[in-house]
C-alpha cells in the first residue's frame, strides 16, 4: 500500500493486520479511504445528482454556475455503504468506470450482491433494470415492490403497501418483545 501525501505517493508500507470490528477507530479510516471515491463521484461532472424541488433541472445541470450555484446531491456514504443518485445509464457507466479505477487504486471490491437500485419517484422505469443487469446489478425497487428498501435500517417506503408491510412487521417484533417478557412473570417492582 502507498500513501498519497501532498500528491507525492510514499514508499510501499505493508499492512500488518486490520482492525476488528467495533474498534472506534474503523468508521474515521472509512471515511478516509472512502473520501476518494466519494470525491471523484461529486466532482464528476458527467453524474447530475438530485437537487432541492425548489431547483429546476436545467439549473443543477449547468456546469456554468460554478461553485456558488447550490452543489447537487451525487452521493451519500455512511463506513462502506454508498447511496448514488443517477438520472441515466450514462452516469451508471460513469460511476462504473470511477468504482473501477477506485478499486484498482485501492484493491478494494464493490459487492455487486448487496447492490439495490431504486426509484427516487417510486415509479417503474423499464429502461433501467436491463442497464443494471449489464453491470451486475439484479435487483430493483419501485413502489411495485411489496418490501419497502431498507438503507441503514431505515425503511424507504414508496407506496401505502410497502408503509403497511413495515408497519405489519414492527407491530410483529413488538408483540414478540412483549410475549417475552409476559413469560418471565415480572412485577413492577422487578
Amino acid at each position: 500500500m502507498y500513501v498519497n501525501i501532498n500528491g507525492y505517493l510514499t514508499l510501499p508500507v505493508s499492512l500488518g493486520r486490520g482492525l476488528r470490528e467495533g474498534d472506534p477507530i474503523s468508521p474515521l479510516l472509512f471515511n478516509l479511504v472512502l473520501e476518494p471515491l466519494v470525491k471523484a463521484i461529486s466532482d464528476s461532472p458527467v453524474i447530475c445528482g438530485f437537487g432541492p424541488p425548489s431547483l429546476s433541472l436545467p439549473t443543477i445541470r449547468d456546469p456554468l454556475h460554478g461553485p456558488s450555484a447550490i452543489q447537487p446531491l451525487k452521493v451519500l456514504a455512511y463506513a462502506d455503504d454508498l447511496l448514488l443518485f443517477l438520472w441515466d445509464p450514462a452516469e451508471l457507466e460513469a460511476t462504473q468506470q470511477l468504482i473501477h479505477c477506485y478499486n484498482l487504486a485501492s484493491n478494494a471490491k464493490m459487492n455487486f450482491d448487496k447492490t439495490i437500485a431504486f426509484s427516487v419517484s417510486g415509479l417503474p422505469h423499464p429502461h433501467w433494470p436491463p442497464v443494471l443487469a449489464a453491470h451486475e446489478i439484479t435487483k430493483w425497487h419501485d413502489r411495485r415492490t411489496i418490501e419497502p428498501l431498507t438503507y441503514l435500517g431505515y425503511p424507504l417506503a414508496r407506496s401505502t403497501t410497502q408503509r403497511q408491510f413495515f408497519q405489519d412487521q414492527m407491530i410483529t417484533k413488538i408483540a414478540r418483545a412483549c410475549d417475552i417478557h409476559k413469560q418471565r412473570n415480572l412485577s413492577f417492582r422487578g
